[in-house]
Parts: C-alpha cells; sequence; structure tokens
C-alpha cells in the first residue's frame, strides 16, 4: 500500500548515513512481502561501513515487516 511505501521510506531515510534512496520496488507473492531498494551513500565509506549501514537497515525493515524478504543495493 502506500502507506506502508511512504514507511519503509522514511525509516530508509531516517538512517544518519543515507543520502537519498531510489528504485523502491515492493510486491507481494502469497503472504512474503518483497522490498527491493538502492540506497545512496558517501562515496568515502569504506565497503564494511556500507554493508554494517545496509545490514542495519534490513534488520530494521525486516522488523517493521516480519517475514518480508529485503534486498538493499548500495
Amino acid at each position: 500500500s502506500d502507506s506502508e511505501r511512504q514507511q519503509i521510506e522514511q525509516y530508509i531515510l531516517s538512517h544518519p548515513q543515507v543520502r537519498g534512496i531510489h528504485e523502491l520496488r515492493t510486491r507481494r507473492a502469497g503472504s512474503i512481502a518483497f522490498i527491493q531498494f538502492h540506497i545512496e551513500l558517501d562515496g568515502r565509506l569504506t565497503l564494511d561501513a556500507a554493508h554494517s549501514v545496509s545490514d542495519a537497515i534490513e534488520e530494521g525493515l525486516t522488523r517493521l515487516f516480519p517475514g518480508a524478504d529485503v534486498t538493499v543495493h548500495m
């Protein structure tokens, strides 16, 4: 729904290191929600730091949408 998409966007953008989001795609297949998107980060972050940001966002969205399949592209 539009409200869920807004909730997803707001959650992602609330992370202090996320500078932007694009290509948000959501869909359901049966009882499973799929959430895919690209985040924009500071290019000077190390790969480990970027993965930490991605992991934190993925974990948070999974708490908000239990059972969701979340894919984050950096």
